[in-house]
């Protein structure tokens, strides 16, 4: 096989990247329109198990699905789900399948699907990551839990190389370790001489580390000295440390740290149950607090504002949609039953594909060129722009066909998962059970099983796999049983009406103009691409390329007409 060619950006030569492929997920834009409940809505909506609405209706929808493509809704083996080797589709998946183009088509309000996370960053090519700087923000200290309250004690370091500690420690092999349990069983963490105790700082794996760091424990403090890490400031870093990355060094030492109940304490048990880290500390109503630490020098560094902070006007006031209405709700001490609940979905005479076996990463929200909305300048928007606003609802591309998979070899094979997949032609249906419905929250649900009539030319995507064409589904039939006789057509037409009247839209046209790139996206009728539709390559440094020639998802993604 000839070799191919890359040049220093990441893509073949006489070739440019944003000709080379469509990247498997896009963004439906935030609307500036936003529909939420009346104080009369939401009036009714408090009793609305208790008494029935005046023109409330309740019954049943059942939805015939035909997968295109093979489908595969995971159980906890590679088998798609099953009862004693009945498969079925479960019920939960169907729902949220519908419900996230029911958001799109009933202008939620997009601060109620999301979390308010802080996500974090370490890039040294940026001027944004401060931890790089000269002038060191970082400081060393030691992790301390006490009466179930987390502090840090600051203390003094100094960075050691790796021969000086092997010589020191009397050890061999230190900086080959891959991971810090490995070090940590060459080295002791704690260690008194001379009647003071001093801590290694080690942090994982790199090719071209050349030094770790020695903490000097404090032979004199108290509780004075210790300061806080606040509720907030401490659920921000467990969700940059244990869900936005998963980092080795704090899974280690969250089985170590002891809670203990004073500082005698800790000093009676040689400082054995605290961590080591770097941390930044800021001014809170006159006192110190804990700003970020993490368990490296250069350590994930937060964003100044959580996921709200980028929300475009619109969408950041509170406030119940159509959405939370119709689906149900848990915030806080607050909850709204949903009223409409979805079957599992039984295949008779299922079809078994053999195995299927991808490399599937999570796509990280992080990747600001893809997740938030660019300008379309020279300069790209990142979590640090004080104009940065979210790219909007993510939606999988529709595939015109599905990828066979990779060959599980001894290089890969902890990396690739591995699935059996229903075979393409597969055909279950669905009951939707729903009760004591507005005609217009009904048709809205219609309209979002059915792309606003579209259906033909529109297809649904679910399960495992997506990005590589998978779960592909067309919907074949509707059919709407309650106790009303309001026709469907009447039933989309009153949805259609409300939303005009709400958000004061002339007409039909005007409002499906909203969702015109929904539709677009869901069709899969888009311009070739000669790459198709697939990640950027890492090997080939395409993320580093799209950054580099300030690229967003847009130059990635299907062209609206």
């Amino acid at each position: 096989m000839a070799k191919q060619n890359y040049n220093k950006n990441g893509f073949k030569n006489n070739s440019n990247i944003e000709n080379n492929f469509y990247n498997p997920y896009a963004f439906v834009p935030l609307n500036d329109k936003v529909y939420l409940l009346s104080k009369e809505e939401l009036k009714d909506l408090e009793q609305v198990y208790d008494v029935p609405f005046k023109d409330g209706i309740s019954g049943k929808i059942v939805v015939d699905f035909e997968a295109i493509t093979p489908i595969c809704v995971k159980s906890s083996q590679e088998e798609n789900t099953n009862v004693d080797g009945r498969y079925f589709i479960p019920g939960t998946s169907l729902k949220g399948m519908i419900r996230s183009v029911f958001e799109i088509i009933t202008l939620s309000n997009f601060r109620n699907g999301i979390a308010n996370s802080r996500l974090s960053m370490r890039d040294l090519r940026s001027d944004d990551y401060v931890l790089k700087a000269p002038k060191k923000p970082q400081k060393s200290g030691l992790l301390i839990q006490l009466n179930n309250e987390f502090y840090i004690l600051p203390c003094d370091s100094k960075a050691l190389k790796y021969s000086d500690i092997e010589k020191q420690t009397m050890t061999q092999g230190l900086k080959y370790c891959k991971s810090i349990s490995e070090k940590y069983k060459k080295i002791p963490s704690v260690f008194e001489q001379g009647g003071k105790y001093s801590m290694w700082f080690f942090s994982g794996f790199m090719n071209n580390k050349e030094h770790e760091f020695l903490f000097d424990i404090p032979m004199s403090f108290n509780s004075e000295d210790l300061i806080p890490l606040q509720e907030d400031e401490y659920q921000d870093f467990r969700f940059i440390h244990e869900i936005e990355n998963k980092n080795a060094s704090w899974t280690y030492w969250k089985k170590k740290i002891k809670n203990y109940s004073s500082v005698d304490a800790i000093k009676s048990d040689s400082y054995r149950g605290i961590a080591p880290c770097f941390f930044r500390e800021f001014t809170k109503e006159g006192k110190q607090c804990v700003k970020d630490l993490g368990f490296a020098f250069l350590y994930r560094q937060p964003y100044p504002k959580k996921m709200h902070g980028f929300l475009p006007s619109s969408h950041v006031e509170g406030g119940v949609d159509l959405p939370q209405s119709v689906f149900g709700y848990v915030k806080g001490e607050k909850a709204l039953k949903g009223r409409v609940q979805f079957g599992n979905a039984f295949i008779d005479n299922a079809k078994i594909e053999a195995k299927k076996a991808f490399v599937l990463g999570s796509p990280k929200p992080s990747f600001y060129p893809f997740y938030v909305e660019q300008k379309g300048d020279s300069k790209l928007e990142t979590y640090f722009s004080k104009t940065t606003k979210l790219s909007g609802y993510k939606r999988y591309l529709i595939h015109q066909k599905c990828e066979n998979g990779v060959e599980v070899t001894d290089k890969n094979k902890r990396v690739v998962s591995i699935f059996k997949p229903l075979s393409a032609g597969t055909k279950f249906s669905v009951t939707i059970y729903f009760h004591n419905l507005k005609d217009y929250e009904l048709g809205a649900l219609l309209a979002a099983i059915t792309f606003c009539n579209k259906y033909e030319k529109c297809y649904h995507s679910l399960g495992y796999a997506k990005p590589f064409g998978y779960g592909k589904l067309k919907v074949r039939g509707v059919k709407v049983d309650s106790d009303s006789n309001i026709s469907d057509e009447t039933l989309y037409e009153r949805y259609v009406s409300k939303m005009c009247e709400r958000l004061m839209l002339n007409d039909e046209q005007a409002l499906l103009g909203l969702f015109d790139y929904l539709f677009l996206l869901a069709s899969g009728n888009y311009a070739n691409k000669s790459g198709g539709i697939r990640y950027p390559d890492m090997q080939k440094k395409e993320f580093n390329a799209i950054k580099n020639k300030k690229h967003s998802i847009k130059t990635f993604s299907p062209k609206k007409n």
